[in-house]
């Protein structure tokens, strides 16, 4: 039986009613009480995450530019030794993220943990969790955030100045901090559909690629493509809450573990994980390579100082389930599996291809009596020719199409099933490589346009999907993890492509995609794509 439970930071109405967040207040405010170098303190932890001491540019994130509250310190720092052992160590793009941050988030709690029993508070103190996908106006931030002063009138140290939120700031008017979903006032592209993949690394008929988790990758601070869930809602969050255009502290892996919603919001994500976990067969990797972590390879080790002095090292293979934890979450609630009948696919697989099927107007068989084909190949498409800038207000790129194969993608749609068998349909993916930029930050729509009788008359096209340009600035820099090569991306867009075949409209010789900013452009904010390239995957 677990010993502590993380619960929602909005009971008690979020405020410093809700104990949890009273606690956390004083533990915070311990914390930041320390020195730089000090491990127990909030500046070395947010610093294991990821630090931004040094910029030869003197931009506005480097942490001594940083407008306060809270005054972020940049000294003392700690011998080069410690340094190298602790910081920088945030996974990003990498089959690690979740792993990483569970054990990053079991330190952080065990330290403040410590705090709150110093100051005679609840020996089962625990972190809260945001569940900003959770019902009513949930996706505000919790007030206890907002509040400048404690019940006592003393400075509230939960509450941070570069915290923007997603509209652009508007001198005289108060902020409002809250994640872009379905349901908030306005709406946004933040959501869960990362919860409806069957794979944490990979794709399938369910799930895009890189996979629920994300791609296999050494000790990566920056990778190539993050997971599903990793982009959304993960990195929605972080840039509704930090801001877009105006970059607070949440808005750049850099300064993000500096404000203290940075962990409430990441324990909701470590609780989806493990929501997932519960749902149908999913499961993690069972790959040597993930259940060791990077030291397999001769990598860096994950480590974190705990309050009795010593390390807590670990793998993934020690974070990979609550079970094995000592917490757990007040709300665990898998989703529901479709049912199916007997088949030789996994019933969330029986369950995808005949809705895919049914989609394209073909009558699904009884699956039992076949042979069913899903492949693996993965083959161009077509590719945009050149660079996208984007203008306040987006912009259009065509992507040129090779006829021969897209003649293949269409075969595949037609006629997926013959006697004895079924070959699944091509799956259809969107790449977004080299997305580079600086002044600001986005969170873009992707549309495709499509023929108006099956596009909504004054739509920007056929929703793809969105994208979080968190990290923007690190990727972009030469000097940077990624070598300035910028932030990638992947969209499953098979369903578009299936209403595209149905309405006769595959022929062309381009695929138009739209890219289109949540909220304008600023004329400071730059931001260009280097190419956009379709690729199909099947037999």
């Amino acid at each position: 039986m677990s010993n502590f439970t993380r619960a929602n930071a909005w009971n008690h109405g979020g405020d410093f009613n809700n104990p949890d967040l009273f606690w956390y207040a004083l533990g915070v405010r311990a914390m930041q009480a320390r020195t730089l170098d000090d491990k127990s303190s909030w500046w070395f932890f947010a610093a294991i995450h990821n630090e931004f001491l040094n910029d030869p540019d003197n931009g506005p994130l480097m942490w001594g530019n940083l407008p306060s509250p809270p005054h972020v310190p940049t000294g003392p720092v700690p011998a080069p030794a410690i340094a190298d052992l602790y910081w920088n160590q945030c996974q990003h793009g990498s089959w690690f993220f979740l792993p990483w941050h569970r054990g990053f988030l079991l330190a952080l709690e065990a330290r403040i943990r410590a705090e709150v029993n110093a100051l005679h508070g609840p020996a089962n103190w625990s972190l809260p969790y945001w569940n900003y996908l959770g019902p009513d106006t949930q996706y505000a931030i919790p007030p206890a955030f907002e509040l400048t002063q404690m019940p006592d009138g003393s400075p509230n140290p939960l509450y941070v100045l570069a915290r923007y939120g997603p509209d652009e700031p508007v001198a005289g008017q108060p902020r409002r901090v809250y994640v872009g979903t379905a349901t908030s006032q306005p709406a946004g592209l933040a959501n869960g559909d990362a919860l409806k993949n069957d794979l944490f690394t990979g794709s399938d008929l369910n799930t895009d690629p890189p996979g629920f988790g994300g791609p296999p990758t050494g000790f990566l601070s920056g990778g190539r493509n993050g997971g599903n869930l990793e982009n959304n809602p993960h990195g929605h969050v972080h840039l509704d809450v930090g801001g877009h255009s105006t970059m607070g502290l949440m808005s750049d892996p850099r300064t993000s573990a500096l404000d203290p919603i940075f962990y409430v919001h990441h324990a909701n994500i470590d609780r989806v994980w493990e929501v997932w976990n519960r749902t149908g067969a999913n499961a993690n990797p069972v790959d040597p390579a993930w259940l060791n972590g990077p030291t397999l390879a001769g990598d860096r080790r994950f480590i974190m100082p705990m309050p009795d002095g010593s390390d807590l090292r670990y793998t993934p293979r020690e974070m990979g389930r609550l079970s094995q934890m000592n917490y757990t979450y007040d709300v665990l609630r898998p989703l529901p599996v479709a049912a199916s009948a007997a088949s030789p696919l996994a019933v969330p697989m029986a369950a995808a291809l005949t809705e895919r099927l049914t989609r394209l107007g073909i009558a699904p068989p009884s699956f039992e009596a076949l042979t069913v084909t899903t492949g693996t190949e993965t083959e161009l498409v077509g590719a945009t020719e050149a660079p996208l800038m984007l203008t306040a207000a987006g912009g259009t790129a065509s992507v040129r199409l090779d006829a021969e194969v897209l003649r293949k993608v269409s075969a595949s749609l037609a006629a997926p099933v013959s006697p004895g068998k079924v070959i699944a349909p091509d799956r259809l993916y969107l790449h977004l490589d080299g997305i580079r930029g600086s002044g600001g930050t986005a969170i873009l729509g992707v549309y495709i346009d499509a023929p108006g009788e099956i596009d909504a008359p004054g739509a920007a096209g056929l929703f793809a999907g969105s994208v979080a340009l968190f990290g923007l600035h690190a990727a972009s820099r030469q000097d940077g993890s990624h070598g300035g090569e910028g932030l990638h991306f992947i969209l499953g867009i098979t369903k578009i492509f299936d209403r595209l075949h149905l309405a006769g409209a595959l022929g062309g010789e381009t695929l138009n995609v739209r890219l289109a900013p949540v909220r304008p452009l600023p004329e400071r904010t730059k931001i260009s794509v280097g190419r956009i390239s379709l690729y199909r995957e099947g037999v």
